[in-house]
């Protein structure tokens, strides 16, 4: 069944150890290098993911773009890029899809420099966010975790 995704526990790579008393835990908290769960719909059209998003309340969606870029993708960083150039937006991050840390990470503001990414590694580029929302003077994040057991019938797990 093509749209059944499968899921593999063994696609989790064992990050570490914590010793607490005389048991040991084991943290699960990334996938490996070749486990994908991302879906073609956010490489291929960012509009139609927008739309998808908007309808469910996100309504402050900044600019991204996925590696590999096709031409219509990069032409349209690098107008972004020269839009930022003439100080009208804010600079781009690049992050690696599978990094942590902030390892890998790098920011993107001439549009010359759109030419220079490496599109066999899978990246996410998106609008930096100058000014974001901080608690107690702190940036945050939430993470939402979502397995998805079937497509037909839809059957989805959110943690």
């Amino acid at each position: 069944d093509p749209y059944l995704m499968t899921f593999d526990p063994i696609a989790f790579r064992y990050i570490g150890r914590r010793v607490v008393g005389s048991s040991t835990q084991r943290k699960f908290t990334k996938f490996g290098e070749d486990f994908n769960l991302c879906f073609k719909l956010i490489k291929s059209d960012s509009k139609l993911v927008k739309s998808l998003l908007f309808s469910y309340g996100f309504l402050q969606i900044p600019d991204f773009f996925c590696t590999p870029l096709n031409d219509k993708n990069s032409t349209k960083l690098v107008n972004c890029c020269k839009e930022i150039e003439n100080g009208k937006q804010s600079p781009f991050i690049v992050k690696p899809a599978g990094g942590s840390f902030g390892k890998g990470i790098f920011f993107l503001s001439r549009a010359e420099e759109v030419y220079s990414i490496d599109n066999s590694q899978k990246l996410v580029i998106s609008r930096y966010i100058e000014r974001p929302l901080l608690i107690n003077g702190l940036k945050w994040d939430l993470r939402i975790y979502v397995l998805v057991t079937s497509f037909y019938p839809l059957i989805v797990y959110m943690y």
